[in-house]
């Protein structure tokens, strides 16, 4: 970047403190620009009469109290008491109060756009909690942005200079954009930025025709200027590569950097998309240096400290803030000497105005917890540096290496980021997962573009690369290891055959486990091989086991009976965690939806029958059995129930590739009985709604052609579709596992 002696007169503006440096060492003169943050400009440029901004430890400390408050003054539901130990154990609470403020949305506003009421009993919660929590901040005279009060514009601070220069390397959120149009009418707001296919749509509030693949220089206003705009054709050079292990990907990156400190390359740099891969480089090389930081839980401040906290008796401010001070005197940091001089500055503010409300345990708790994310700049003197990816923002380098290029590890997502769905985000211009999206791969492509040559890791898996294959690159293999444990070793393939067991009995499942892949079922069903315990909550089966207790018990009575009895059997429910316990509290909240359409069933004269009705007998030579979820009687005929709780309900059409036929399986069982059948349906437990089983007659058929099929075969190949070995938990045995596939000689 080149800067003549006119740039001099200007405020420079940038995303990071990192973007601020790399600016400062591509400035030729002696004199520098005067460069900060946009966070800093904010705070320079603005003010509000008789406010201060609160600073964000002191912001978590009132939200926590908000919450701790409204459980003292509220008798609460059960979901409501979840909801509230949920927040209090997250972070989801700041980031989405964060978020409608700096969308300029009331949360006021979501619950019209709510459509279909689901997100009503949280928005009914967080709007008290958002609402006495402002109040709270109005009353002790603190804010935490502009645009919740009229602010006042520090034109003394900002008359010395010819105008202002943003670079921008992201966006702006609804609110800096009014800010920033706002000060424009009395100041010269210049902002720069490049553009690609991923961030057109965040510059939309210009007003302007602006093109993908550009670098603009814009004056801001209300009728903004294209300044200067010049087109970018950015040729980097691109190879990817994919690890059968995490990591080895390490061998890429001990490779590069081998060749660059060979080669005296200075403008280099190792990128992670998930920080936690960062030990295995301190483990393996020493010649990295963490730009991001160091993890202040490693060091011997933290962890002399927060033993002494398990045993010492603190009782007050000063006894943690003079253990603190003893601690740091033996093992001094600079930074955590800053980190503890503005920590114990805010507390002693809150205090004086008697809005300290936290014991000392829950203090001693806080302090660390807070001093858990502060990173120790690393020193070491490693010439070769490590960035997260929004450190990166407006840099350019020679050669960079990127690992964990996989899509889980590129767009991780929060909880803020899931709460309300894409309609509603829509309706009121919140940002949707798709724009959060757009902006991580912005982020990665301007990266990318800004650089002269890549090479990118990644972990085979069958899951597709979207993002990988936009930037028209196929992974190859990497022919270098340091790892004796990743060499590659031959698979043998073996044929299993034989007869199926006289004595055998299908299931509905296992026969579609044997339509589907013949291997699979032959691993589990007929070698017995268990597959891995699924440990996580499924909610399915919890619903299942409760309704039909509910139903047996207290069908004669009435849904109302049915309904309370599920209800009170729920709520008595004990869950492994919070994060279990508030997925079924929502689970729970959606099956208003179910009762409704229940009780206009049983309006139409449908009655209870049986719940889990067991059965077993012989169709075309061979045995089934199962247990159908539920059936109803109406006069005198039979209606099968089958329980899904899904979004959606699809049943499968007839054709020669149908494995599912669980509804034909549960008809002829209870034909062979006797029972005249009406129909039979799937049912969505959340809403109630269903769709009626038909082709039955067809569907029998095609089953029939395949049950002799069955019995004639002796051999139990893998199946063809790859697909199928996504999810199952056999793969690895079938060599279909793409982490850990062997070669075949």
């Amino acid at each position: 970047m080149n800067i003549d002696s006119e740039e001099n007169q200007y405020l420079h503006v940038f995303s990071s403190h990192r973007a601020i440096k790399d600016f400062y060492s591509h400035t030729p003169y002696p004199i520098k620009p005067k460069a900060t943050t946009i966070e800093e400009f904010f705070d320079l440029s603005l003010s509000i009469k008789g406010y201060c901004k609160i600073p964000k430890s002191a912001q978590k400390i009132l939200l926590l109290q908000t919450l701790y408050n409204y459980k003292n003054l509220h008798r609460l539901l059960i979901f409501e008491e979840s909801f509230l130990a949920y927040l209090e154990g997250s972070e989801f609470l700041k980031h989405f109060f964060d978020e409608l403020d700096s969308t300029l949305c009331d949360i006021k506003q979501i619950p019209k756009e709510d459509t279909y009421g689901d997100y009503e009993d949280h928005l009914k919660l967080l709007s008290q909690i958002y609402h006495s929590y402002h109040a709270r901040l109005d009353m002790l005279k603190f804010y935490t942005n502009y645009s919740t009060q009229s602010f006042e514009i520090n034109y003394d601070l900002l008359a010395s200079y010819k105008g202002i220069k943003i670079y921008l390397n992201g966006v702006l959120s609804p609110r800096e954009q009014r800010i920033l149009i706002q000060l424009s009418k009395s100041l010269n707001i210049e902002i720069i930025f490049d553009t690609d296919c991923y961030n057109l749509a965040f510059f939309s509030f210009l007003n302007l025709a602006i093109e993908a693949n550009q670098s603009y220089h814009i004056k801001l206003g209300e009728q903004s200027l294209i300044l200067n705009q010049s087109s970018k054709n950015p040729s980097p050079q691109i190879n990817a590569y994919h690890f059968n292990t995490r990591i080895d990907q390490c061998s890429l990156i001990i490779a590069k950097a081998q060749e660059w400190l060979n080669s005296n390359k200075e403008n280099v740099a190792i990128i992670l998309p998930d920080e936690n891969f960062a030990p295995f480089l301190k483990v393996l090389d020493s010649n990295f240096n963490y730009a991001m930081g160091l993890d202040i839980k490693q060091m011997p401040y933290y962890t002399s400290l927060a033993k002494q906290l398990q045993t010492k008796n603190i009782t007050s401010i000063n006894d943690l803030q003079t253990l603190a001070q003893e601690t740091l005197n033996q093992h001094y940091h600079k930074e955590i000497d800053s980190f503890n001089q503005s920590f114990f500055l805010m507390l002693q503010q809150l205090e004086n105005l008697k809005s300290l409300n936290l014991d000392t345990t829950h203090l001693c708790d806080f302090y660390l917890d807070e001093l858990s994310m502060l990173k120790i700049s690393d020193n070491r003197g490693g010439k070769i540096p490590v960035y997260g990816i929004l450190e990166t923002r407006g840099m350019k380098f020679d050669s960079i290496v990127i690992v964990d290029f996989n899509e889980e590890n590129l767009f991780d997502l929060k909880d803020n980021d899931l709460f309300l769905n894409t309609s509603i985000r829509q309706k009121l211009h919140m940002p949707t997962l798709i724009d959060k999206k757009n902006l991580k791969k912005h982020y990665y492509y301007q990266l990318i573009t800004n650089t002269k040559n890549i090479d990118i890791a990644l972990i085979k898996t069958h899951t597709p690369q979207y993002f990988l294959e936009s930037l028209h690159i196929k992974p190859k293999e990497f022919m270098q290891s340091i790892f004796h444990f990743d060499t590659q070793k031959s698979y043998i393939e073996d044929m299993p055959k034989t007869i199926l067991l006289d004595n055998f009995t299908f299931s509905a499942s296992s026969l579609k486990t044997y339509l589907e892949c013949k291997r699979k079922f032959y691993l589990r069903y007929i070698e017995k091989i268990p597959a891995p315990e699924d440990t996580s909550l499924n909610l399915g089966k919890i619903f299942h086991n409760i309704l039909c207790d509910a139903y047996k018990n207290n069908a004669k009575d009435g849904i109302p009976a049915v309904k309370k009895y599920f209800d009170d059997a729920f709520n008595m429910l004990a869950f492994n965690s919070l994060t279990d316990k508030l997925e079924a509290q929502i689970a729970h909240k959606k099956i208003k939806g179910f009762w409704e359409r229940e009780q206009q069933r049983f309006n139409m004269g449908y009655r209870f029958f049986q719940a889990e009705f067991d059965f077993e007998f012989i169709y075309h030579g061979l045995k089934f059995k199962g247990r159908i979820d539920r059936i109803d009687k109406k006069d005198n005929d039979l209606v099968l129930l089958d329980y899904k709780f899904k979004n959606t309900l699809n049943l499968p059409k007839s054709s020669e590739n149908l494995t599912d036929f669980q509804l034909q399986i549960y008809r002829l069982a209870l034909e062979s009985l006797g029972y005249t059948i009406l129909s039979s349906m799937l049912i969505n437990g959340y809403d109630g709604s269903y769709k009626e089983e038909g082709e039955h007659e067809e569907k029998c058929e095609i089953l029939r052609l395949k049950l002799e099929q069955i019995k004639k075969n002796t051999t139990y190949e893998k199946s063809d579709k790859i697909s199928t070995c996504t999810y199952c938990d056999y793969k690895i045995l079938c060599n279909r596992n793409e982490k850990t596939r062997i070669k075949i000689p």
